[in-house]
């Protein structure tokens, strides 16, 4: 007979480790944030309103006030605080913030239906454990009754922490949540049908919200939308306006949440590849060498290699999972041409005219293109000659100075040469200063205004009502920024 393996018992609370506390802690002061907004807004409001005595049975008024009993009641939110070290990965941390989220929106929402008061007679604590009532006390507002959300937390803690002990433990955590129920009764902070609204609130949610969130794709799916949001963190910290981008990207995404994703997450990638091999973002995976940290990416689009961890690895399995095999090709060639940038960067290689327009209208050619693809637009980039001719102006010409200091050239050969330029190092100053170089800046605002104008004047015919919106969308920021340029320049 063999002996059977004994599996080794998790401890119920550990240390998750400085990874899990990274993620975990943002995320429970979020919780903070929304909780305390849901909970003291409602309170607000129901005071501004006016609130109705609380559903009550008579009896309920005659049981005894113990204050000492702030002791358990108090212990719902200090279990709470050990949450990070009971679950200690995202994946089981993730489900419970948004089952707590879930709870108190509910809540929130009967808040503001029904503001009620306690009909309890006024309380007045002494002797011991006053001074943790008053505590206990001070956390608590005014109106804020039915459902009990301090009941509901504590069914819902109860009940998923109990689940990772044996059987004296999930023992345990009911009494202690009965003894919570207690607490509440007695220390005269609920009546009975509030309390049985947050036992129904927190049981519901468990049952629900609970396994939703815990399922592999909704995991994968909220890991992804995290990794875009974090990149627009980076990008608006960059340049404030990444933030115009985030709400119009955001926006344009409301309507197919799901579909554009992808969208979301391709934008990101791209992104945060072109600001690595631009020199604009350290990463600790490339500190020395962005581009093999870009061609590594690409090979695992490629298939030609594994995935990493890091977060722009992450989001290109999904992107390339989820993409067309046209769309995956336009990826693939927009970071080989992203690339050929970081090379004559490096070497700080200038380009005739005609092979630097041709290389500046292939990158946006693609960028709109994948764009449009999988925002689920019917036009194609081609459609839209005149938008990529006034990118191929704003993109260059707006970072002009900067690009030039990381070597990155995007003058002219012919016009740096017309401004004294010959072989040799290619300084900022005094070229950009030049006349041949001013009248080059002059003559491609003359050609972006012109293309913007077109574009606008032909917004009304667009059949297309996706595309139209985008087109709409980068027609108000290029003007925007074209008549700012104007302003400057004048």
């Amino acid at each position: 007979m063999e002996a059977r393996s004994l599996r080794p018992v998790e401890p119920l609370v550990a240390w998750p480790g400085i990874a899990s506390l990274r993620f975990s802690l943002p995320l429970s002061y979020l919780f903070s944030k929304i909780f305390f907004s849901v909970y003291g807004g409602a309170s607000l409001l129901a005071k501004l309103r006016g609130a109705r005595p609380d559903f009550h049975f008579s009896w309920e008024l005659e049981l005894p006030f113990v204050p000492s009993l702030a002791i358990v009641y108090l212990t719902v939110p200090l279990l709470l605080l050990l949450t990070p070290f009971i679950l200690r990965t995202w994946k089981n941390f993730t489900p419970f913030f948004l089952t707590l989220t879930v709870e108190t929106l509910v809540a929130g929402v009967f808040f503001l239906l029904l503001p009620m008061a306690q009909a309890y007679p006024k309380r007045v604590a002494s002797g011991f454990g006053s001074t943790i009532f008053h505590l206990a006390d001070r956390m608590n507002l005014d109106y804020n009754e039915f459902p009990s959300l301090h009941i509901a937390f504590a069914v819902t803690a109860a009940i998923i922490f109990g689940r990772r002990c044996g059987w004296l433990g999930r023992t345990l955590f009911f009494l202690w949540a009965l003894g919570v129920a207690v607490s509440t009764l007695f220390l005269h902070e609920h009546h009975i049908l509030d309390l049985a609204g947050g036992i129904v609130l927190g049981l519901v949610s468990v049952a629900t919200v609970f396994p939703r969130a815990s399922r592999e794709e909704t995991l994968a799916m909220l890991r992804i939308e995290a990794l875009c949001l974090k990149e627009f963190v980076s990008f608006v910290r960059r340049h404030p306006r990444y933030l115009l981008v985030f709400f119009a990207l955001y926006k344009a995404c409301l309507p197919n949440w799901r579909k554009t994703r992808v969208l979301r997450a391709a934008y990101c990638l791209a992104q945060h590849v072109d600001d690595v091999l631009d020199g604009d973002r350290r990463v600790k995976s490339a500190p020395s060498d962005p581009e093999a940290y870009a061609l590594a990416i690409l090979s695992g689009l490629k298939g030609e290699a594994p995935f990493r961890e890091t977060a722009a690895d992450q989001l290109a399995e999904y992107v390339g999972y989820e993409m067309r095999p046209e769309e995956k090709g336009e990826l693939i060639e927009l970071f080989e041409v992203l690339l050929e940038d970081r090379r004559r960067m490096d070497a700080r290689r200038t380009m005739p005219a005609a092979t630097l327009a041709e290389h500046h209208r292939k990158t946006f050619f693609l960028s709109l293109d994948l764009t449009l693809r999988l925002a689920g637009a019917g036009l194609r980039a081609g459609d839209a000659p005149d938008l990529i001719g006034a990118l191929c102006w704003v993109s260059p010409v707006r970072d002009l100075e900067k690009d030039w200091e990381h070597g990155l050239i995007n003058v002219p050969r012919e016009v740096l040469e017309a401004a004294g330029w010959t072989e040799g190092p290619v300084l900022a100053e005094p070229l950009l200063d030049a006349p041949a170089v001013r009248e080059w800046l002059r003559n491609e605002h003359r050609r972006g205004a012109a293309c913007i104008e077109a574009l606008g004047a032909r917004l009304g015919s667009v059949d297309d009502p996706k595309g139209r919106r985008i087109l709409t969308g980068f027609h108000k920021a290029l003007a925007a920024f074209e008549r700012k340029y104007r302003r400057k320049k004048a």
